[in-house]
């Protein structure tokens, strides 16, 4: 490729312009890297009626990177801190409570509504230099050409570039298509998410409540309401999505207990199947995976897009330096780099599931552990570091 060509050819197409994709795509024009960014959505901002009523808990190592890709200002209004963290187990002894201001941090993370923050991630990548959006076009497909990949666009069109990124989610086709591996867990169960009202107020107070039949977790908002999370088998989150609002809010009060009072006035809910999908490998020729195209984990414990973030930080820091973004060695160290990262996430996810009442012969043993963790401070701190998500620390970009 001549050097004139290089000064402004976009050499990284990542596919998908999701909550990773579009995190990857500031994360590199932040470092000096042209990016081409296809996204099969024809309008460059998702609709205010989108079906995704998810609110995610955004570790403080997660609202820091926001911070420094200039993302931030747009949510803090609709951002509620977590200040304290409260996971206990229904109908079974054990209860862990954290309050970050104990371990000297203002809060562990916030809350923000998985819409609100692609539209505000999307509005930053329509303003900044150096990324070419294409929208309502999908990548069909791609192949390893030499010093390039060639990418079929569905608009007839062609790119060539040195790398191509998937991050097109949980179904990847670009994953398949390379014929990369992966570790899979139909989970039978689905996630309902949505608002609700409380009748005493969270102050801040994140609540994960580990069930037998799944996870429950009520996050905080700013205005009063929550976040609702509910795991549960997958008929039984049918049947629960056909209540009336009263009926859905009883039969989670029935879950959740009375510890903020009477809930009410749910939201729009939404559904989601949930299976476990892991890539065995990151890269194949001149393409990498990122976000839940690498891997898709249970929600419980909230990681699965503090983990993509990171993903994004982590590719971008590797790459923006390399002579050829897409280069063996580029891809294989990139891989290296978030090994610990990916299987430390999916080991954490797997105990905490394992702590369900039911969960596992241990269970007994799962009270007693976060009883006795509860009582000492000293053995919070591990949990702290992971909430926090202070790992991202060593990938963020220099502030915009």
């Amino acid at each position: 490729m001549s050097e004139e060509r290089s000064s402004n050819y976009a050499r990284i197409l990542i596919a998908g312009g999701g909550l990773v994709g579009n995190t990857l795509a500031l994360a590199l024009a932040q470092r000096g890297c042209r990016v081409c960014l296809v996204e099969a959505r024809s309008g460059a901002l998702p609709a205010a009626e989108s079906a995704d009523t998810r609110h995610l808990a955004l570790a403080e190592g997660s609202v820091m990177a926001l911070q420094r890709l200039g993302v931030w200002n747009a949510l803090r209004s609709e951002a509620g801190p977590i200040r304290r963290v409260e996971i206990s187990r229904r109908g079974a002894p054990g209860q862990l409570r954290l309050d970050a201001a104990e371990h000297g941090f203002e809060r562990f993370g916030a809350v923000v509504p998985a819409p609100r923050l692609l539209q505000a991630l999307a509005e930053q990548v329509a303003r900044r230099d150096g990324i070419e959006v294409c929208a309502g076009i999908e990548v069909k497909g791609s192949v390893a050409v030499g010093e390039e990949r060639v990418v079929s666009l569905s608009d007839g069109g062609e790119r060539r570039v040195a790398l191509v990124v998937a991050a097109e989610g949980s179904e990847s086709p670009l994953r398949t298509q390379n014929g990369i591996p992966v570790r899979q867990h139909d989970y039978g169960q689905s996630l309902i998410s949505c608002s609700i009202r409380a009748g005493v107020a969270a102050q801040g107070c994140a609540f994960e409540r580990l069930d037998s039949d799944g996870p429950l977790a009520l996050l905080p908002r700013p205005d009063g309401r929550m976040g609702l999370v509910w795991t549960q088998a997958s008929d039984a989150a049918a049947a629960r999505m056909a209540d009336s609002d009263d009926a859905f809010a009883q039969h989670y009060q029935d879950r959740f207990g009375y510890r903020l009072g009477r809930l009410h006035g749910p939201g729009r809910r939404s559904l989601w199947p949930l299976r476990l999908i892991f890539a065995e490998r990151l890269h194949a020729e001149r393409l990498v995976l990122v976000g839940n195209a690498a891997q898709t984990l249970h929600p419980i414990g909230a990681q699965g897009f503090n983990l993509g973030l990171r993903d994004a930080l982590a590719l971008a820091l590797h790459i923006a330096g390399a002579a050829d973004p897409g280069a063996e060695a580029v891809l294989q160290s990139y891989q290296s780099a978030r090994q610990a990262d990916r299987e430390g996430t999916l080991a954490w996810t797997s105990q905490l599931l394992a702590m369900r009442p039911g969960g596992s012969p241990l269970g007994p043993l799962a009270g007693i552990g976060l009883g006795v963790t509860d009582l000492l401070p000293a053995l919070q701190r591990g949990i702290v570091q992971r909430a926090m998500g202070l790992a991202v620390l060593p990938l963020l970009p220099e502030a915009a």
